[in-house]
């Protein structure tokens, strides 16, 4: 504790003493000992004036916090829920440091994950309960008025929310939802618009009929549908997700929404485009379906059902490449006859191909997934992707037709749609002299 308190500033040894503790919250014997000679001091820590704690300590207690927390489990005191868990909340709320802020959020998720009943249930002497305090501190991360890197960790807070405790939420869901949405309005950084669009991705793949309601009830500040500028931001990123986890619930929310485009034929998916940028050009037709971007390049307006097909096509194709590369190096090491494998060998699996070990670009990434303890047991990092490429872009054999089918009539809908509001909009045009003239 004392070379806790003293070397936090010190990235080196704060984080090997960090890692101590770690090993000792996970060992049962040591539980009880760190329990009672840390709680003390991380509320004291957490409830000190900013100002006066030295450089680096109120991020490492919190960071300790969280690993107390998960090596407690379902044993977690009520001393815990009564002291440290109020603290922690308070740090976050009073302070602007996005490194506070982020620490914070990641022993939230802690708590969260490890003992969902006890903050559901927990109630302050004021009355108010543990779910409130939780929600208070997204939208404190999430503030469209602090810096956008306090919201770097607050997609998989909110899923591990969402997982846990989404019974209790209420109107709180569509509370944190807006605010992830008006967030996702001034994001500049891919890393943080990935952790916010993580969020619809994963409620996509629960209640996808709800998603979709909420997003086209809500207008963006154009008067589209949020469901508009959530697509666009989606599509345009989701060649740049990174992490097994993250990529893969994009790569099935994008499976299921075409699927459902494909086998429901959902006129409210229909009439929706998604921009698809062209690149520079010099010399261009412009039609109502194309416009210049800062002069030089163009974006196109492709029906949502085209732009999703393309995108899963895409991602099935570099599964299939690197296959081929695989196969590929393992017939010249079988006639090279030395039978070792080579290290930086082409990966010849989806799981490879989405950030094993070994693929250039991808590095470590697996091992942050098994390391993360709300990750390392998820489903979704053992599901056969390929199937799923396979079900989605064959659609299923139902009385509406098959996948060609289907496709068609989405965009033949999509054409009469943007028709329609396009003749809606001219006779518009046409209509306001005559009621001018009329009254004069």
């Amino acid at each position: 504790m004392e070379l806790f308190k003293k070397y936090s500033h010190d990235p080196g040894i704060s984080t090997c003493v960090e890692e101590l503790f770690a090993v000792m919250a996970a060992t049962p014997g040591c539980l009880e000992g760190l329990h009672s000679r840390f709680l003390p001091t991380a509320v004291h820590v957490l409830q000190s004036p900013e100002a006066q704690l030295p450089a680096g300590i109120l991020c490492a207690t919190l960071d300790t916090a969280a690993l107390l927390v998960r090596g407690c489990g379902d044993g977690v005191s009520d001393v815990l829920m009564s002291d440290l868990f109020p603290a922690v909340v308070q740090s976050i709320l009073r302070t602007d440091d996005s490194a506070v802020i982020q620490s914070g959020g990641e022993c939230i998720r802690a708590f969260v994950s490890t003992v969902p009943e006890h903050v559901s249930r927990w109630v302050d002497p004021s009355g108010r309960a543990g779910l409130h305090y939780v929600v208070q501190v997204i939208l404190h991360m999430l503030d469209p008025s602090r810096p956008e890197f306090t919201a770097s960790f607050v997609g998989k807070l909110l899923i591990v929310i969402v997982k846990k405790v989404g019974n209790y939420l209420g109107q709180y869901l569509e509370l944190l939802l807006k605010a992830v949405l008006s967030k996702m309005q001034l994001v500049q950084t891919s890393t943080v618009m990935q952790s916010l669009l993580c969020v619809f991705a994963h409620l996509i793949q629960r209640e996808l009929d709800a998603v979709i309601s909420f997003l086209m009830a809500i207008p963006d500040p154009t008067g589209q549908p949020a469901m508009c500028f959530v697509l666009n931001q989606w599509c345009a990123g989701h060649s740049f997700f990174y992490g097994v986890y993250e990529t893969r619930v994009s790569i099935l929310a994008l499976c299921k929404l075409l699927n459902h485009c494909l086998t429901v034929r959902d006129s409210r998916l229909a009439k929706l485009s998604v921009r698809v940028e062209e690149g520079a050009m010099s010399e261009a037709i412009f039609t109502r379906s194309r416009k210049a971007v800062d002069g030089r390049h163009l974006t196109t307006e492709v029906p949502l059902p085209v732009r999703l097909m393309k995108l899963i096509i895409a991602d099935l194709q570099l599964q299939m490449e690197a296959k081929q590369a695989g196969n590929e190096e393992e017939e010249e090491e079988y006639e090279d006859g030395d039978g070792e494998e080579l290290e930086d060998a082409t990966p010849h699996s989806l799981e490879s191909l989405l950030g094993a070990p070994g693929y250039v670009g991808y590095e470590g990434q697996y091992d942050e997934e098994e390391e993360d303890p709300d990750l390392k047991d998820e489903a979704i990092l053992k599901i056969d992707m390929e199937g799923q490429f396979a079900f989605s872009l064959e659609g299923e054999d139902t009385a509406n037709g098959g996948f060609y089918q289907n496709l068609y009539f989405m965009v033949s809908l999509h054409k009469g749609i943007s028709d329609r509001d396009s003749k809606n909009q001219q006779n518009k045009k046409r209509r306001t002299p005559v009621i001018a003239l009329s009254g004069a």
